[in-house]
C-alpha cells in the first residue's frame, strides 16, 4: 500500500497535474495545506482525497511532513511536492520496482530548474521521494531534510516530473533562510548548538561541492547556484551566531516565537471534519 503525502500552499496552477500522475499509483492521498488557503487548491485535492487539513502557516512544507507520515497507513510513503508529477513511464513501472525492491527508500532524477542540456551535476541530480515506513528512524522538519533511515536507497533511472517556472531567489528561496534557522533553534538541533558553529562545515560542504560539480560541469548556470547555496547557508549561520547574543531580527524572532509553540502543540482542521491536535517536538522519531 502507498500512502502519498502532500504538503502544498496556494497551488492551484499545478496541484492537479500531480495529482492526476499519483491517483492511479497511490492508495490513499493525505494532504496539508500550510495556513489558509487563498485560491482553489482545497476545492482541487478535495476531489481526489477527504484526508485534507489545514495547519499553521510556516511558509514551508518539511515542519508538517511528520504529520502527514502519522496520518498514513500504506507501508510505502510517497512524499510528492504540489509542482512535482510522475512521469507516465513512472506511473506504469513504480509499483513493480516497489514490489521488487530491497531498498528502503527510492529516489528518481531530478533537476531544480529547466535543463538547458542533458548531462553534468543538476542533470544527474536524485531526489529522495519514497520511503518504507517500517524502515524509517526520524524525521527532523527541517526544512528540506528526508528521512533517517534503515537500509540502503535505490536511485530510478527516471526523472521526477517538476512544472518548474521562474524563481525568483528573493521571492521564495531567501525567505527560507529565516525559516530554516528558526526552526534549528526552537527544535535544539545540534548543528544550532554554541553561536552556530556546527552549522559551518555545512556552509563550506555545499559549497565546495557546487564549485567542483557544479560550476564545472554547468558553467554559467552552476556559478549561479553555487552562489544561491553559499548565500543561504551563510545567512542560516548568520541567524544561529546572532541568536547566540540575544540579537534578533523581528522576522526571525516571531518565527522562532511561533515554532516553539508549533514544537509543542499544533491543530491540524480536516476540511469537512474533526481538529486534530498534534506535537511535532514528541513525533520525529519512528
Amino acid at each position: 500500500m502507498i500512502s502519498a503525502c502532500l504538503v502544498i500552499h496556494n497551488d492551484e496552477k499545478t496541484i492537479k497535474k500531480c495529482l492526476d500522475s499519483i491517483k492511479k499509483i497511490a492508495d490513499e492521498i493525505i494532504v496539508v495545506h500550510d495556513g489558509p488557503c487563498s485560491d482553489d487548491s482545497l476545492k482541487i485535492v478535495s476531489k481526489y482525497t477527504g484526508k485534507v487539513f489545514v495547519g499553521d502557516h510556516i511558509g514551508e512544507a518539511e515542519p508538517h511532513r511528520n504529520f502527514t507520515f502519522r496520518q498514513a497507513k500504506g507501508e510505502w510513503l510517497l512524499q510528492i511536492d504540489a509542482d512535482e508529477y510522475l512521469v507516465p513511464e513512472m506511473q506504469k513501472t513504480l509499483k513493480k520496482y516497489l514490489k521488487e525492491t530491497k531498498h528502503s527508500s527510492v529516489g528518481a532524477l531530478w533537476a531544480p530548474y529547466k535543463l538547458s542540456r542533458k548531462k553534468g551535476f543538476f542533470s544527474r541530480a536524485g531526489k529522495s521521494f519514497i520511503w518504507k515506513r517500517k524502515k524509517m528512524n526520524y524525521f527532523s522538519g527541517v526544512p528540506h531534510a528526508i528521512p533517517q533511515m534503515n537500509g540502503s536507497e535505490g536511485v530510478m533511472e527516471l526523472r521526477l516530473g517538476h512544472s518548474a517556472g521562474v524563481r525568483k531567489f528573493s521571492d521564495k528561496i531567501y525567505p527560507w533562510t529565516t525559516i530554516q534557522a528558526a526552526y534549528l533553534r526552537a527544535f535544539g538541533d545540534s548543528s544550532a548548538g554554541l553561536l552556530g558553529l556546527k552549522f559551518l562545515p555545512l556552509v563550506i560542504g555545499v559549497s565546495f561541492q557546487y564549485l567542483r560539480k557544479g560550476v564545472l560541469d554547468e558553467g554559467i548556470v552552476g556559478l549561479r547556484y553555487l552562489i544561491y547555496q553559499m548565500f543561504y547557508h551563510f545567512q542560516i549561520f548568520l541567524y544561529l551566531f546572532f541568536d547566540s547574543f540575544g540579537l534578533r531580527s523581528r522576522k526571525y524572532g516571531d518565527k522562532k516565537r511561533q515554532l516553539l509553540r508549533f514544537k509543542e502543540k499544533t491543530l491540524y482542521s480536516q476540511v469537512g471534519g474533526k481538529t486534530v491536535v498534534f506535537s511535532p517536538g514528541d513525533e520525529r522519531d519512528y
